[in-house]
């Protein structure tokens, strides 16, 4: 099954983001490599385990995995 789609770039957007103390995003924002704001990606997982429907949210920047829409 093909779950490609076209980019659109959404401008702004608030969010639940979940999963992130598996990732520990509190850290990462007492640094300067990350930031809110920042640009974010969303990608399907349909491969995911527990919610086939999961939405991943990757930092732009530095790739890193912040969590899942929830």
């Amino acid at each position: 099954m093909d779950y490609s789609m076209n980019e659109e770039k959404i401008t702004r957007a608030k969010m639940r983001v979940r999963g992130t103390h598996y990732y520990d995003l509190r850290q990462l924002l007492k640094t300067d490599r990350i930031k809110v704001d920042d640009e974010v990606t969303l990608q399907r997982q349909p491969e995911n385990k527990y919610d086939k429907y999961a939405v991943e949210v990757i930092h732009r920047k530095t790739g890193m995995k912040l969590g899942h829409i929830g």
